[in-house]
């Protein structure tokens, strides 16, 4: 524990200013530039000066403290920089006056002359990331993202309660019988009058989960999306008790300062839900909701450090850029799960995209799934023909009973590339090719969707803590390593349009594919994303640069005036 020199009060090892009243501690400041020092150190980070002994401004060596020449070339040493004040030269060159640095911030007193404001503050302070990890966990229970319910073609929102459970519906599946009759009872007690409410309640994965339904693409989402939401209840509820405890024990005046991982878990929040657009679909409220709780969160505590309690400030360059970089990652991880392949069909107006995961379900071959498809649709047993599914297709598009959404997704799914390749006219050519790209778009989604998280963890990373030095070029790696990522999933799109406009030109189909623009525009964004991070990077380096000289100059006139 450090002891403060103007108030006598205890802090921690690592404390700048006295938790009490303000005071700048003595300990754990650079003796030339004055900036933070860790533990255990031998040199300043930001400077350079030696934390022990006097450097000699003729041959640079270090000298003991009480040393008055160098003990190299004999030059005479300027006494210690411990004891000297910082001097800059005035506006004429003649006058040397104490210097009053910019970046060196002056502590703001909280509650100065009663120790009682600034217990207050500290208690105030230590319980608002225990209120905002409350919220945080109650709302991960909620509605995380929406999806197609496939009987009403409505969209219903997949709760977090859901997605964990079916995890464990995965491990002993009902029957297909089981379900239909537990939803019946559960549709009747509840007296709904909405059929995607009665499904929200229920649980969609409750749904459709079960022993007949069970495939490789519903065990890989629901993995996803249970894993995610499970991450999200545990990181909210262990970050809320130990931050918890934390703040009782400042009410106890126990523990000083404020939580050591302060902006850990709000990133980690942040980085989980957004994950969902990824491997799930459009954002439902809760998850929104935890999105602004947690950027809130991140801002409040970021401006209480460098605005409130005065610790040290990136650099203007450092703000910008991340805020620019983190604005550009959004944008590439919206654009690339959004939709990649365009199905148009000719003799209408009516278009639709292929999302990633949607193409990926090609990774085995579910002609079964498609044949009781079109059986329910005719009314009997039917054959997964392209021609019967384009026919189909065509009278509902031109029939005026079925809504403009429903068509849409008619049109996605039994028209999707993936649909043709598997169909009674294509299945021996095209389906090992299918399956094989199938598998790499899938893999190319989880890679980009790692490196979407990591990349928004470093940023925010970097904002908590900006006095660590980042390396620039592993910083630019996971940048390209994520546009990578974006160009895979573009490239893996290609085999699908060839695939399927062979298909429909063979069989003289009404349906057409091309690569949509969303993609593109993701690649695109990618790029200027790896140039914007470069070239500010390069900005904030020359920046600090310039600094350091200017802090060089600026040590030379003082140790000059001593020696004078």
């Amino acid at each position: 524990m450090l002891k403060c020199d103007k108030c006598g009060g205890a802090c921690a090892d690592d404390a700048l200013y006295c938790t009490e009243c303000g005071n700048r501690l003595n300990t754990d400041s650079c003796r030339k530039c004055g900036d933070y020092l860790p533990k255990e150190v031998k040199f300043c980070a930001h400077c350079g000066y030696p934390t022990k002994g006097t450097v000699c401004n003729r041959c640079g060596k270090t000298n003991p403290d009480e040393a008055n020449f160098c003990l190299t070339c004999g030059n005479k040493l300027g006494g210690t920089v411990a004891s000297a004040p910082k001097l800059v030269p005035s506006a004429t060159n003649a006058v040397m006056h104490e210097a009053n640095s910019a970046s060196k911030s002056v502590p703001v007193t909280v509650g100065e002359g009663t120790g009682k404001a600034a217990f207050a503050h500290n208690v105030i302070r230590a319980f608002v990331l225990p209120l905002l990890l409350a919220v945080l966990f109650i709302s991960s229970f909620f509605g995380m993202f929406k999806t197609i319910e496939p009987e009403t073609y409505l969209k219903v929102p997949i709760t977090g309660f859901d997605a964990v459970r079916g995890i464990f519906l995965l491990m002993n599946p009902p029957t297909e019988e089981e379900v239909e009759i537990e939803y019946a009872d559960f549709y009747k007690s509840g007296e709904y009058k909405s059929e995607g409410k009665a499904i929200k309640d229920f649980g969609y994965l409750r749904k459709y989960i079960y022993e007949e339904n069970i495939d490789i693409v519903i065990i890989v989402q629901t993995l996803l999306w249970g894993l995610i939401s499970l991450s999200l209840m545990v990181i909210t509820l262990t970050f809320f008790i130990l931050s918890l405890y934390h703040a009782i024990q400042v009410a106890r005046k126990k523990a000083t300062g404020f939580f050591k991982y302060e902006t850990l878990p709000l990133s980690l929040v942040f980085a989980l839900t957004f994950s969902f657009l990824i491997a799930g679909g459009p954002l439902a409220g809760a998850a929104v909701s935890m999105l602004f709780v947690a950027a809130a969160g991140l801002s409040v505590i970021t401006t209480l450090k460098y605005t409130v309690e005065k610790q040290p400030r990136p650099g203007i360059v450092a703000n910008v850029r991340r805020g620019v970089c983190a604005v550009l990652v959004v944008l590439v991880a919206c654009f690339a799960s959004s939709g990649l392949v365009t199905v148009r069909y000719m003799d209408s107006d009516i278009k639709t995209t292929s999302s990633a995961d949607e193409l990926y379900e090609g990774m085995y071959n579910f002609i079964d799934d498609i044949e009781e498809m079109a059986g329910e649709a005719n009314g009997g047993e039917a054959e997964a023909s392209a021609k019967a599914l384009d026919e189909y297709v065509g009278s509902m598009i031109s029939s005026n009973a079925v809504t403009l959404a429903a068509k849409r997704l008619l049109l996605r799914v039994l028209l999707s590339p993936v649909t043709l390749c598997f169909t009674a006219e294509a299945v021996e050519s095209f389906e090992t090719p299918t399956i094989v790209v199938s598998w790499l778009m899938f893999f190319s989604d989880l890679f980009f969707g790692a490196m979407c998280v990591m990349l928004l963890l470093r940023m925010l990373q970097e904002e908590a803590n900006p006095q660590k030095q980042y390396s620039n070029k592993t910083s630019i790696l996971w940048n390209v390593l994520f546009v990578v990522g974006s160009a895979l999933i573009l490239g893996l799109t290609i085999p699908y349009i060839v695939m399927g406009n062979s298909i429909a030109k063979d069989l003289t189909l009404h349906v057409r594919y091309g690569m949509s623009g969303l993609i593109i525009a993701a690649v695109a964004l990618g790029i200027a994303l790896i140039v914007t991070e470069a070239v500010m990077r390069k900005v904030d380096k020359s920046d600090k640069k310039n600094k350091n000289d200017i802090s060089q100059y600026i040590n030379v006139a003082n140790e000059k005036e001593q020696s004078a």
